[in-house]
């Protein structure tokens, strides 16, 4: 019997919870028997590099058009893999290749599967119009047209039922899952960085996108008002995007600049996390931050916003844990300093953390997937 064939597409692999969660799943579906070719519409990105050599790699054929064009170019370019490749289900992650995989499968008569990982939440919370509002009816359409949505939390998973009136029979819940021992491995490797060789200072860790979406704004403030306290503590911050400059000049301006190094993308970022005091994630949205996970499972106290979706779902508060409200830097630095002084609650959510993250394991994952792949090839 011939392996079963997945087309999966993405934009490209720049650094990112999704893109890591791609690559995780292309790597043990591919050494446990599945044909992967992966269409990438732009080679370039950090996790480009981790893609396991059994996975074929595709690049678009034609030359990119202009924003307008773009979608009916990707749907293009879809379709000539598919008809290349001749695969029995494609597969997307990202939404900037989602709705063009949909039609393409929709049109050729293959299923599709998608995973979502971002919430609903911002299409209601936020004043949509024009593009944005756009792009959500082009969601709409999409995920009725796919055969298998993955959301990566029940969050996730309600609001595709509840705002994009999905069938909830095509919504297979599958939580992000992480090669926990892999990361203990990388967090034993050494980093030579002078702030976390000086344990005179407390030092907060943070990882992620340098986007609004993030709160990156709202943690500074609270690193600003703890050191206001007379607690001498510094934040690294491990990510880069859009707004990094913009956050230099709000730490600057805070009087905090020489309280917080932007490291920009690291290759191994759990052997700085891992020296680090405390972890905190301050977004204004999620899916299911892999980012609080990886934290949990390096054995830090975190600190997350009660935003929506994820953190509640990954955190017991006061066990695991710590929840704040979004949007709240007071409420972020009170919560670091409860966590660097009360001795007791530091102990009890570094042990109770490693535990939670245990609970996602990357094998679950990928036998679910293969599971929902092996059904859908024999229908």
């Amino acid at each position: 019997m011939k392996p079963i064939k997945i087309l999966a597409t993405a934009p490209n692999l720049i650094t990112g919870g999704a893109e890591k969660q791609l690559v995780y799943l292309m790597d043990r579906l591919a050494k446990t028997g599945f044909n992967i070719v992966l269409l990438l519409f732009e080679l370039e990105g950090e996790y480009l590099a981790e893609v396991p050599k059994e996975v074929k790699i595709l690049s678009p054929r034609s030359p990119r058009p202009r924003e307008v064009l773009k979608g009916i170019w990707k749907i293009k370019e879809i379709i000539r893999a598919i008809s290349k490749e001749k695969p029995d289900i494609l597969y997307s992650r990202l939404w900037p290749t989602k709705a063009a995989t949909a039609f393409a499968g929709f049109l050729l008569g293959k299923p599709v599967v998608f995973s979502e990982d971002r919430t609903l939440r911002r299409y209601i919370d936020e004043n949509n119009t024009g593009k944005r509002m756009f792009n959500f009816y082009l969601r709409k359409i999409a995920s009725r047209l796919a055969d298998v949505i993955v959301p990566v939390s029940q969050g996730i998973a309600d609001e595709i039922e509840q705002i994009l009136n999905v069938n909830p029979k095509r919504i297979n819940l599958i939580y992000n899952g992480f090669d926990l021992e892999e990361m203990w491995k990388k967090a034993a490797e050494e980093v030579n960085h002078p702030s976390l060789g000086n344990r005179k200072e407390l030092v907060v860790g943070t990882l992620g996108r340098m986007v609004e979406l993030k709160g990156f704004n709202y943690l500074l403030e609270a690193v600003m008002l703890v050191n206001d306290k007379g607690i001498s503590l510094r934040l690294l911050m491990i990510g880069k995007g859009e707004l990094l400059e913009e956050l230099k000049v709000k730490a600057e301006r805070l009087g905090i600049k020489d309280k917080v190094n932007f490291l920009g993308f690291v290759k191994n970022p759990f052997a700085y996390l891992v020296r680090c005091d405390l972890f905190v994630l301050s977004s204004l949205y999620e899916g299911l931050p892999s980012t609080l996970i990886e934290a949990m499972a390096l054995g830090l106290p975190v600190i997350s916003t009660r935003c929506p979706t994820g953190p509640e779902e990954i955190i017991q508060n006061e066990k695991n844990g710590l929840l704040v409200p979004v949007a709240d830097s007071r409420a972020i630095a009170e919560a670091i300093v409860r966590v660097l002084e009360d001795k007791e609650l530091n102990t009890r959510l570094r042990i109770e953390g490693k535990k939670r993250a245990e609970d996602f394991s990357l094998n679950i994952m990928v036998s679910k997937f293969a599971e929902i792949f092996t059904s859908l090839s024999t229908k």
